[in-house]
């Protein structure tokens, strides 16, 4: 028997409990703990680390914060203890999140945004 794909994905989510969308939010540990809703880029993590330099030009709300605060979760030090808990593996990772710079260096994050 065939199974529409968006039928299936619709009867998934009628089944889960409400995950919220937190608005204003770029804080990647409090967004995992709360189970809430966020564009997923951790997989992209992985190739960031093949280039030298790295610039994110992105338009006003679009996750430049976000994004800057997975990478601080995932390279920082002190975040290595909550790695499993922050970075559970999702199916389209293909399983393998670590890697040899995986909480390897004390990390400072600035932000400008307010």
């Amino acid at each position: 028997m065939r199974r529409c794909g968006i039928i299936d994905v619709m009867n998934d989510m009628q089944k889960e409990e409400p995950r919220p969308i937190l608005y204003g939010v770029s804080d990647y540990a409090r967004i995992r703990q709360k189970n809430a809703w966020f564009v997923d880029r951790t997989v992209k993590i992985r190739d960031l680390e093949k280039v030298s330099y790295a610039l994110f030009l992105r338009p006003r709300r679009f996750g430049k914060s976000l994004l800057c605060s997975i990478l601080e979760a995932y390279y920082d030090v002190d975040c290595a203890h909550r790695f499993e808990e922050l970075f559970r593996v999702a199916p389209r990772t293909d399983g393998e999140m670590n890697s040899p710079l995986n909480a390897a260096s004390p990390i400072t994050f600035i932000s400008r945004a307010s």
